[in-house]
C-alpha cells in the first residue's frame, strides 16, 4: 500500500492507495475494545498502535505508557505476543481501519544493562543521540516491527511515527544530560566539531550571558557552539531514523515525529529542547508529518487556543501537521490519571463546554488546512454517546472542507528566526517572554495571521503578495541574506514591526548601528528608563528582561517609558508605501497590534477582540462573553453556521451575529455575487 501526503483544494490530506483521507485520527495509551469500536462506528478510519515498555512522566514515572508491555526484548529478540494482543484488539473492533505505529526508539533497560556506556535517552536524550551503536540497534528493531505489522495488517499500515527522548518528543528532559556529559556524548561532540580535543562546556559557561539576556557572539562562542551541536545532533538523529524507515519500506509509508515546538515555550526553551534546527526537518523529504499537542497554556474557556508550532511553514514544505487534542473533558473529573494531567486544562464542567473547546481547536486547525487527532490518553476522555456524536460532527466537517477549494486570507505574518534563538541565555535567570505569549494577542487581532520561520521567506512556495504586515519578534542576529530580503520587503511597501532588540547582535559583538540597518529606526539603550512602557491608550506593557531600547526618531510615538523615551514608535517611508515600527516590549498587546494592522490596511473580520480563525471558506469565532458580534467579509458573502444551519448575509458592512457565553460558532463561507442565493442544503448535505 502506497501512502503519501497530498494537497487537495488547498488543504493537506493523506493519500492512501487510491483514496484521499481527511487527516482526522484517534490514538490512546490505553486502547479499550469498546472505545475503539465506538470510534470506528462513528466513521473514524485512522488508528494507532503504541508498543512500549517505558514509563511516562506522570506520578514520578511510575505509570507505563502501554499496558501491553515491552516488545523489544533483546538484540533481534521480540515479544511478538504483546504486539499481537494490540493488533487483535484493533482488528476485532476497527477491522477496516488504517493503522500507524508509534515506534519507541529509546534504549530499553536491557539495552542499558548490556551497554553501560549509554544513558537513559528518554530522560537525557542528548547523552545517546549521537551514539551510532544505539541508533543501529533501534533502527533494526523498527524495521523488524514494521515488517511484522505489514504481515499482520496487509494493506493497512500507512505510517511510522518516531518517538524518543523526553515524553517521546525528542528533547532532553533532565538538564543533567547537558551538565554531566557521558564519554559517548563527548565523543559525538568531537566528531561533530571536528576537534578531537573538544570539551563540553561546564554549566556556568553553557548558560552565561554577556549583556542581559544575550550571549556575546565571540565571548560566548564556546557555549554557542555546543548549543548548536545539541539541536543539530538530535535533528540528525530524527533524520537518520526517518531515512531508514523510508528506505526499508521503499517509500510506501508516511514517517512522522513530535518535534519543532517553536512557539510552545519561552524562546530559550527551543534551544534547550533541541528544536532549533527545525528548518532541516521541514526540508527533509523523508519526513512527512509532524505532531504537537495543543498549547497547554491556552486551553481554558477564557483563553484562545493556540498552535505551538510555526504552522504555516508546514504546507510550504508539503508537510502534514497533526494537532493533538488531548485536553481532559467533562468525563474525566474522577479519572485518577486524568487528574494528574489536567493542571493546564479542564476538566470542563459540561458537554457544552467540552464541545465549545473542541470546536475552537478543530476550527483553528481547519482554518490552516491541516489535520488533528483525538488523544484518549488513558481511556475515558470521550466515552459517552453525546461526546462521540460531537466528534463525528467535527469529522464530517473535516470531510466537507476537503471538497471546498480553500485559499488563505492572512494579511499578517509572524516570522520567527531560529538562528537568533541561540543568542538568548538558557539559564533560569534569563527567561524570555516569547514566543508563546504572543499567540493569544494575535488570535484576538480580528483577522487571521500566519506563522513562519525566516528561512521560509526564501521558499519558492511562499507568496508574500497578500501579506501587509510582517512581525519579527526575535530578529536579534539577521544574516546578510535576511537583511537583503527585509529591505526588499520594505521596497515592496510591506509594513514591518520589530520588537525588543532587532539587529542588536553582529558577528563580532553588539551593535546599535545594526539595529538601525534592520529596523529603519534609530534605536538606543534605555538603561534607567524602567521596565514598563505606557501606551497613549493607557495600556501598561512590562518587559522583564534586559537590555532595553528606545526609538530616537519616528513620525509617531504610541507608547513611552516613564522618562518619556519612545517605547513604541512608527516611521513612514518617504519614497515607498508602508511603515517601519519598533516596540520595546514583548509580547505586544492586542490593542497595539490591532492599531498596527489597521494602519497597514489589513481587513478586520470582527468588531471585537474575540478569538477568530479563517480561510476563504471557513470562519471560526469563539466568544467567552455572551452578546452580539458583527462579522465582516471583504466582499458579499453568505456565512452558514455548520451546526445550526443558520445563515447570515455579510460583506464589508458586516452582519450582527448573536453568541451565547462560551460558544464556538463555525461558519462555512460562500462568496461572490451568487452568495445570497446559495441554499444551506448545499453545505448541510455532507454533514
Amino acid at each position: 500500500m502506497q501512502a503519501s501526503i497530498a494537497k487537495v483544494n488547498g488543504q493537506m490530506c493523506l493519500s492512501v492507495g487510491e483514496t484521499q483521507v481527511a487527516p482526522v485520527a484517534f490514538r490512546s495509551f490505553r486502547p479499550q475494545a469498546d472505545i475503539t469500536a465506538d470510534f470506528s462506528q462513528h466513521g473514524f478510519r485512522l488508528f494507532n498502535l503504541f508498543p512500549s515498555g517505558i514509563n511516562c512522566a506522570l506520578a514520578n514515572r511510575t505509570i507505563p505508557y502501554s499496558p501491553f508491555g515491552e516488545v523489544w526484548a533483546g538484540e533481534g529478540v521480540y515479544r511478538w505476543d504483546r504486539l499481537r494482543e494490540q493488533v487483535d484488539l484493533l482488528n476485532e473492533n476497527a477491522p477496516d481501519s488504517l493503522v500507524s505505529v508509534n515506534v519507541q526508539l529509546d534504549a530499553p533497560d536491557w539495552y542499558r544493562r548490556a551497554h553501560p556506556e549509554c544513558g537513559d535517552s528518554w530522560d537525557q536524550l542528548i547523552q545517546n543521540a549521537g551514539y551510532q551503536p544505539w541508533r543501529e540497534s533501534a533502527a533494526r528493531y523498527m524495521c523488524d516491527l514494521v515488517d511484522m505489522l505489514d504481515a499482520w495488517l496487509p494493506g493497512r499500515l500507512y505510517g511510522i511515527f518516531l518517538l524518543a527522548g523526553g515524553t517521546t518528543e525528542w528533547y532532553t528532559r533532565n538538564p543533567d544530560g547537558f551538565n554531566h556529559p557521558l564519554p559517548i556524548q563527548t565523543g559525538a561532540f568531537r566528531t561533530w566539531s571536528g576537534d578531537p580535543n573538544a570539551r563540553i562546556p561546564p554549566p556556568d559557561v553553557l548558560h552565561r550571558t554577556s549583556d542581559g539576556c544575550f550571549r556575546h557572539p565571540v565571548k560566548d562562542a564556546e557555549a554557542l557552539t555546543y548549543w548548536r551541536f545539541v539541536s543539530e545532533i538530535v535533528t540528525d538523529c530524527i533524520r537518520y531514523f526517518a531515512a531508514v524507515a523510508k528506505r526499508h519500506t521503499h517509500v510506501t509509508k508516511l514517517v512522522g515525529a513530535f518535534t519543532g515546538y517553536i512557539h510552545g515555550m519561552a524562546l530559550p526553551g527551543v534551544v534547550l529542547s533541541s528544536y532549533n534546527e527545525f528548518s532541516a526537518i521541514l526540508r527533509d523529504p523523508n519526513i512527512d508529518c509532524i505532531f504537537c499537542p495543543a498549547s497547554y497554556r491556552f486551553r481554558k474557556l477564557a483563553d484562545t487556543s493556540a498552535f505551538r508550532v510555526p504552522v504555516d511553514s508546514y504546507a510550504l514544505h508539503n508537510k502534514l501537521y497533526f494537532h493533538e487534542i488531548d485536553s481532559t473533558t467533562h468525563l474525566t473529573h474522577d479519572h485518577p490519571i486524568a487528574r494528574l494531567h489536567s493542571k493546564h486544562d479542564g476538566p470542563f464542567a459540561s458537554l457544552r463546554d467540552t464541545a465549545a473547546y473542541f470546536r475552537r481547536e478543530v476550527g483553528m486547525t481547519l482554518a490552516k488546512g491541516q489535520g488533528y487527532w483525538w488523544f484518549d490518553m488513558f481511556a475515558g476522555w470521550y466515552d459517552e454517546p453525546q461526546t462521540m456524536n460531537e466528534l463525528e460532527r467535527l469529522r464530517l466537517l473535516s470531510d466537507t472542507m476537503l471538497h471546498l477549494p480553500v485559499e488563505p486570507l492572512s494579511e499578517v505574518c509572524l516570522v520567527t528566526d531560529l538562528e537568533s534563538n541561540y543568542y538568548l541565555g538558557t539559564g533560569p535567570d534569563t527567561p524570555y517572554p516569547m514566543a508563546e505569549e504572543q499567540a493569544p494577542d494575535l488570535n484576538r487581532l480580528g483577522c487571521p495571521w500566519d506563522s513562519l520561520l525566516t528561512d521560509d521567506l526564501f521558499s519558492e512556495a511562499f507568496d508574500e503578495g497578500r501579506t501587509k504586515l510582517f512581525i519579527f519578534p526575535n530578529l536579534f542576529k539577521p544574516t546578510a541574506r535576511l537583511l537583503a530580503k527585509i529591505q526588499a520587503l520594505r521596497q515592496a511597501g510591506k509594513c514591518l514591526l520589530f520588537t525588543h532588540a532587532p539587529g542588536y547582535i553582529a558577528a563580532d559583538g553588539f551593535s546599535l548601528d545594526g539595529m538601525r540597518a534592520l529596523s529603519g529606526l534609530s534605536l538606543a539603550r534605555a538603561d534607567g528608563s524602567g521596565d514598563t512602557i505606557l501606551g497613549d491608550d493607557g495600556i501598561h506593557c512590562p518587559m522583564a528582561v534586559t537590555p532595553r531600547f528606545y526609538a530616537r526618531d519616528g513620525d509617531e510615538t504610541w507608547a513611552r517609558y516613564a522618562d518619556g523615551r519612545a517605547g513604541l514608535a512608527l516611521r513612514s517611508r518617504p519614497d515607498v508605501p508602508g511603515f517601519d515600527a519598533f516596540c520595546a516590549a514583548v509580547p505586544v498587546p492586542v490593542a497595539w497590534l490591532r492599531r498596527l494592522a489597521e494602519k497597514a490596511g489589513c481587513f478586520r473580520y470582527i468588531d471585537t477582540a474575540d478569538p477568530l480563525y479563517a480561510n476563504s471558506r471557513l470562519l471560526t469565532v469563539f466568544c467567552h462573553e455572551p452578546g452580539v458580534r458583527r462579522l465582516f467579509w471583504p466582499q458579499p458573502a453568505q456565512l452558514m453556521d455548520y451546526f445550526s444551519g443558520e445563515v447570515f448575509q455579510t460583506g464589508p458592512e458586516g452582519a450582527a451575529v448573536p453568541f451565547a457565553a462560551n460558544e464556538t460558532r463555525i461558519f462555512l463561507a460562500e462568496t461572490g455575487p451568487s452568495a445570497a442565493s446559495v441554499a444551506p442544503g448545499r453545505f448541510l448535505a455532507s454533514r
